[in-house]
């Protein structure tokens, strides 16, 4: 099996994105016979966007973002078509509004099992919840791409270092992605 597992370095007034660690801790720990990519992708709209293209089609995407506002990880339901952002990404592009994918449907949703990946994550004792979107951010432009090119895919926010560890992230990706390959 073919696993893509991406992730962000620093964008806006975050300078440290837990997830890139994360992303390099589970490639380093990595012990499953199933082959992972990991790419730390650009906080750029189209340059990610077309990165994901790139790379192509996995048996298994999970991408990983930063949620800066919360406190537990959480796992997206749904992409919509759409970017738009108050902040620019870093190549200083704002987003006012555009379509992500000229014809696409407006929203679609995680091919991942969700429901059953937060039940798991529960019981081995991590905080794990559902969100209904990955945002407008360049996070969601990603989650929609890795749903259009890859088979099982979809999309994990995790909340800054002081609320969830980089071993627990690693832990719990690690564990999602292991649920995502059966």
């Amino acid at each position: 099996m073919r696993i893509l597992l991406t992730a962000f370095g620093p964008f806006h007034t975050n300078s440290f994105n837990p997830t890139e660690h994360v992303a390099r801790l589970v490639r380093e720990e990595w012990q499953r016979a199933d082959e992972l990519t990991v790419e730390i992708l650009p906080v750029e709209y189209g340059a990610a966007r077309a990165r994901v293209a790139e790379l192509g089609a996995f048996d298994v995407h999970i991408a990983l973002g930063l949620a800066a506002d919360r406190t537990v990880p959480t796992i997206e339901r749904f992409a919509m078509n759409r970017r738009d952002a108050r902040v620019a990404d870093n190549s200083g592009f704002i987003a006012t509004g555009e379509e992500v994918d000229a014809g696409a449907p407006l929203a679609l949703e995680t091919t991942l099992p969700f429901k059953e990946m937060i039940t798991r994550a529960r019981e081995a004792g991590f905080p794990l919840e559902e969100s209904r979107s990955a945002g407008l951010y360049v996070c969601n432009t990603v989650m929609f791409t890795a749903i259009q090119n890859s088979a099982r895919a979809g999309f994990l926010h995790l909340p800054p270092q002081e609320h969830f560890s980089l071993d627990d992230g690693a832990a719990l990706v690690d564990l999602l992605l292991e649920i995502a390959g059966e």
